[in-house]
């Protein structure tokens, strides 16, 4: 085993002794000058401790790139690594999924998929990313339109019809790219300042949910809790951690209504702006339909993020590219390869 893994997991293992987390008389505390002086270095440290207690021993490593890092030492460090649901469960812990119903994985896969999403999560830049409007629950008039509201114009805007009441709501649909990680939400709404008062046609309250859209509507599998718009119009809303979703549809649902338009009479909703932060991942996966009808996720590249952000940053700032010598690096592509050793 590599000395500096040794020397790392080891040292792992004693904080955990000596929090009383792991308690087993036959166990003796490694020490790290043993595990320096003793020839030859192999991977008899976790091979030698019991099964069950080796598999208790890697849930402590909390950084994925730790795990990455000892699986790519031997086959037998590998095995240990990919036969818990270890990486599973630090990637639920990083992220969460629009519907888990849909995450699954090509065969044998599993745990490389989720180090490269834990990857992605760390090292990818995030942007708007490009939505499509789908439909409105209602429109004042063609000109009126929800593909305004992706447009740059500000004087382009969604309006509902007008209400006559205060109580009611809107709602606008979109559809995300297929396969993407959404970190935040935004909205902006139409501030008319040609009018007395310059209203900002805002609603009262604003939730974003997501989901599959199934004919009558979309069904909701992830949802936020309901934020009160701001005076000024404008809503940001940042989720509590990286949403994971497979062909999904988000719908911006818009509550109650604030500001009458002064010639008509009636209470108008108006959009300029939708946007959705996050990262596109359809370039290291695509989704599959599996022979009984599942939905699959699939890797179709393994190049690390990290060196797409470096390649990022070349061309942006001409740096250098500093992938080839990053040791993570080369621990994780050892790590996707099933005959790494």
């Amino acid at each position: 085993m590599d000395r500096a893994i040794c020397l790392h997991v080891g040292f792992k293992v004693d904080i955990l002794i000596f929090q009383g987390k792991l308690r087993n008389p036959k166990l003796t505390p490694i020490s790290h000058t043993t595990v320096l002086s003793t020839p030859p270095i192999n991977e008899m440290m976790l091979e030698s401790l019991e099964e069950n207690l080796s598999s208790v021993i890697i849930t402590y490593l909390d950084d994925p790139t730790d795990l990455i890092r000892l699986a790519a030492v031997s086959h037998s460090c590998k095995r240990l690594v990919t036969r818990s649901d270890v990486l599973k469960k630090m990637f639920l812990g990083k992220a969460d999924v629009a519907d888990t119903a849909c995450l699954c994985f090509e065969n044998d896969k599993e745990n490389a998929a989720y180090a490269l999403l834990m990857r992605i999560i760390d090292y990818a830049q995030q942007f708007d990313l490009t939505i499509e409007a789908l439909m409105a629950s209602s429109t004042l008039s063609p000109a009126f339109n929800i593909e305004n509201t992706l447009l740059t114009l500000e004087s382009r805007q969604w309006s509902s019809i007008g209400r006559e009441a205060l109580s009611g709501m809107e709602t606008l649909t979109f559809k995300l790219p297929n396969l993407c990680l959404v970190y935040g939400l935004s909205i902006s709404s139409f501030q008319d300042t040609s009018l007395p008062g310059s209203p900002t046609f805002r609603s009262q309250r604003a939730r974003f949910s997501f989901g599959n859209y199934n004919g009558n509507g979309v069904s909701e599998t992830y949802s936020t809790q309901t934020h009160q718009m701001p005076s000024s119009g404008k809503l940001e809303v940042e989720l509590p951690k990286p949403l994971l979703c497979i062909n999904k549809q988000i719908v911006l649902e818009l509550s109650d209504f604030v500001d009458k338009h002064p010639s008509e009479a009636r209470y108008y909703i108006r959009v300029s702006s939708v946007k959705v932060c996050g990262i596109s991942i359809a370039d290291t996966f695509k989704s599959t339909i599996s022979p009984s009808g599942q939905l699959v996720l699939e890797a179709i590249s393994y190049l690390d993020p990290k060196i797409k952000k470096d390649l990022i940053e070349l061309e942006r700032n001409h740096l250098t590219v500093d992938g080839a010598n990053d040791a993570d690096i080369h621990d994780l592509a050892r790590f996707l390869n099933p005959d790494a050793h």
